[in-house]
């Protein structure tokens, strides 16, 4: 096993024996399984890189480099003197930069990347990062020694800084496939709005629509606000109304007219409704996105009903049982239906549509419920609240600042009449602000 660290300077000598240069660089083809070196860049003083071909290379050990006959330095490309925009450099690209550690769902920096000699090929077969690789670059091996290297396996990598990430977009964008959904939300929130869309836009619309869903609507915003077209729309026809709301409801205003304008007829009308909602209200807490039920349904029906579209209301576990007039009666949960093959309608209290938010979290506070219908002047039901974004106000209360934003909001409100959030940055730390009206 080698390290790159310790491989970068060596002397690299031809076949008659002169000095070339000094090792520099290794070159890795992105889309190579393998992970075979495929070039070597050679350095004599301050002048240009002259690449070899690994065919080129004779031996490669840690006294030096050394060429075999009829090796002859010149640019792969005449124009650039660089190799192909799919290969990696490991020095430049890989080597101190950003990763995903897709295990521990952060972004971690690589300190020294393994090397194998197999036959005649050099693979590398992981990148570490920690204090271990820092420790030993900085010539501090014994102290090196009493940390475990953390490693992550060459297929497993996935780089979020610099050129290294563009050029394994290029090469594999498919590689972005092995993370979650949750790993992916967790990655577009580290990286830069420019790298996060260029990530979202090699997944698809539909894996984009539920990270943006899983991420804080800062986030999501501001990343969807850096989307280009049409794909902009795609992902935002793509996740559920309540999460396209909070994100539409941070981005400038004429921002969030052009995206609307582009989405189909149908979705551009429940969105602006929903935009239209008071904030701080169970109507601009809600998703027009859940299951219904007329009463008198049988309990086969009510699960064919439960595992139905919309399959955006992942969260919405519960099937709300209506009267003729459209008027909710009661719930049937998932749960019931495992154990009970005919179950009877739960009972369950109502939110009105302008039931402040305090008062939303008091009654999911004092009964077991998952999701809660809202209904209008007349009784019929228009929406749902699910548990999940009753915790997600909890937590906001909680942020640090929260209470000074609130305040400052509130003022601009009333000196200005304009009750849209604009500005991403608003709000302490990126999280000062959450969502007016819409999911996370």
């Amino acid at each position: 096993m080698l390290v790159l660290t310790e491989e970068i300077g060596q002397p690299v000598i031809d076949a008659e024996g002169h000095a070339l240069g000094r090792l520099r660089e290794l070159t890795v083809d992105a889309r190579d399984e393998r992970a075979s070196v495929a070039r070597i860049g050679v350095q004599r003083s301050r002048g240009e890189l002259r690449w070899f071909p690994w065919d080129d290379v004779v031996s490669f050990e840690r006294s030096g480099v050394l060429l075999g006959p009829g090796a002859t330095a010149s640019p792969v490309d005449p124009n650039v003197g660089h190799p192909p925009p799919n290969e990696l450099w490991l020095h430049r690209d890989v080597l101190d930069a950003q990763i995903l550690d897709a295990g521990g769902a952060r972004i971690e920096r690589v300190g020294d990347l393994v090397l194998m000699r197999l036959d005649h090929e050099l693979r590398v077969v992981a990148v570490q990062f920690g204090a271990a690789p820092v420790l030993r670059r900085l010539g501090f091996r014994r102290l090196a020694s009493r940390f475990a290297a953390v490693s992550v396996e060459w297929h497993e990598l996935h780089l979020v800084s610099g050129r290294g990430l563009a050029a394994q977009l290029a090469a594999a964008p498919e590689h972005l496939d092995l993370l979650t959904h949750a790993q992916l939300a967790s990655l577009i929130a580290q990286l830069s709005t420019d790298r996060a869309s260029t990530v979202l836009g090699a997944v698809g619309a539909d894996r984009a629509a539920v990270a943006l869903r899983l991420a804080h609507p800062d986030v999501s915003s501001r990343v969807v606000h850096a989307l280009p077209e049409p794909f902009d729309s795609e992902v935002l026809a793509a996740m559920p109304a309540d999460d396209a709301v909070a994100t539409l409801r941070r981005v400038s205003p004429s921002r969030r007219l052009e995206l609307l304008d582009r989405l189909a007829p149908g979705r551009a009308d429940e969105l602006r409704e929903l935009l239209a909602a008071e904030p701080g209200t169970a109507r601009g807490l809600m998703t027009t996105e859940y299951r219904t039920a007329p009463a008198g349904t049988t309990g086969e029906m009510l699960r064919r009903l439960l595992i139905s579209p919309p399959a955006s209301a992942a969260g919405l576990s519960t099937l709300f049982v209506l009267d003729p007039d459209g008027r909710p009666i009661g719930a049937v949960d998932a749960l019931a239906l495992l154990t009970d093959p005919d179950p009877e309608p739960r009972p369950l209290p109502v939110l009105r549509a302008d039931t402040p938010l305090d008062a939303v979290i008091r009654l999911f506070a004092t009964h077991d419920l998952r999701n809660a219908p809202v209904v209008d002047d007349t009784g019929r039901m228009i929406g749902a609240v699910a548990i999940d974004d009753v915790l997600d106000e909890l937590v906001a209360e909680r942020l640090p600042g929260r209470s000074r934003y609130l305040h400052l909001l509130s003022r601009h409100r009333r000196t200005t009449g304009n009750d849209s959030t604009t500005d991403h940055a608003t709000g302490p730390a990126g999280g000062g602000h959450r969502r007016q009206g819409g999911r996370r």
